[in-house]
């Protein structure tokens, strides 16, 4: 071979791997990187209504018992399948009664409330031929103030009572055995609320004949109530015995019953009191002096006596602030 081919071949070997050393370096020789796919976003928040404190089957709810926080990710497969079930504002609590416990901090779903509906009126509440009277108790004399609507109780009246020159004392008396709570502070749903400090009346209203209503709205200005419940075997056999009533049961007769007078010589009969004597006034003279001297006429015509609540029994005034910490249901 001629030395000038020779020649040639070498340049054309040099300038070959010049131009494929150019290439390489110029990132001809690499597969283009391939195209990056940009991250999916975040699925967007989801907030549900929870409960905020643990909460009772049959109580009712209002703002204060839930908050809104967003569902966890062992939540999402239940919501994403349920999703008309979930709750987001909180209003959407606002008197309704749980149909179940809830434990605090689980969402709360509208399985879990009753149906949005107005609570019964008193009058639906009460059996025929029955009464609704009220009756402002403090919790040391309605048993700590525990109890429930649906209780049956025995309505207890104390009086003091005295007499000119005759004797005084108190005395207690059942005006009504057997009273069903229908609605408590006033408010026709079951709601948690504080206690109120010993003293302070906590208003019930209780189912009573008409009789018994008579005696304790004529027996308001003479004493004080208290509200005793009923043992458990008593509740059920009351309760049973209340259901099987029917308004087919109402004696029109019984209509009667309301028609009765109620007076201190009543009150006197049933706390067992005998009259006392009719007090005699008798004007003395001495000199110049008159005085008039008060005394039992032995055989007289019968005297009565006064009645008033004891001392200690005298309620304040229903203003004063509840203690904190103490709930009951209404």
């Amino acid at each position: 071979m001629k030395p000038t081919t020779l020649l040639i071949l070498f340049f054309a070997a040099v300038v070959g791997l010049g131009a494929t050393a150019a290439a390489r370096s110029a990132g001809l020789f690499n597969p283009p990187p391939p195209a990056l796919t940009p991250a999916p976003p975040p699925p967007p928040e989801v907030r549900v209504v929870v409960a905020a404190r643990n909460i009772f089957q049959d109580t009712a709810l209002d703002r204060a018992a839930v908050v809104t926080r967003p569902l966890r990710p062992d939540e999402l497969k239940d919501y994403e399948a349920h999703k008309d079930q979930y709750l987001t504002a909180p209003e959407s609590v606002g008197q309704r009664v749980a149909a179940r416990p809830i434990e605090a901090d689980r969402p709360v779903t509208r399985a879990d409330l009753k149906p949005l509906a107005r609570p019964d009126p008193v009058h639906a509440r009460l059996l025929p031929n029955k009464r609704a009277v009220v009756l402002g108790v403090p919790r040391e004399r309605s048993a700590g103030g525990l109890i429930q609507v649906g209780e049956w109780v025995d309505i207890v009246f104390t009086t003091t009572y005295s007499a000119p020159g005759g004797p005084s004392g108190t005395r207690s008396l059942v005006v009504a055995p057997a009273a069903r709570v229908v609605v408590k502070r006033d408010n026709l749903l079951p709601v948690p609320a504080a206690l109120p400090k010993d003293g302070v009346p906590i208003r019930f209203t209780l189912e009573v004949d008409p009789r018994e209503a008579a005696l304790i709205e004529y027996a308001r200005t003479k004493g004080s109530f208290a509200l005793v419940p009923r043992p458990e075997a008593d509740q059920s056999r009351l309760e049973s015995r209340r259901l099987s009533v029917s308004v087919t049961d109402l004696d029109p007769g019984d209509e009667a019953a309301a028609d009765v007078a109620f007076g201190d010589e009543e009150l006197m009969k049933r706390l067992g009191l005998t009259p006392p004597p009719a007090p005699a006034a008798v004007e003395v003279i001495v000199g110049k002096d008159r005085k008039t001297v008060v005394f039992p006429a032995p055989g007289g015509a019968p005297g009565s006596y006064t009645f008033g609540p004891p001392a200690q029994d005298k309620q304040p005034d229903d203003g004063k602030k509840p203690d904190a910490g103490r709930m009951v249901k209404r």
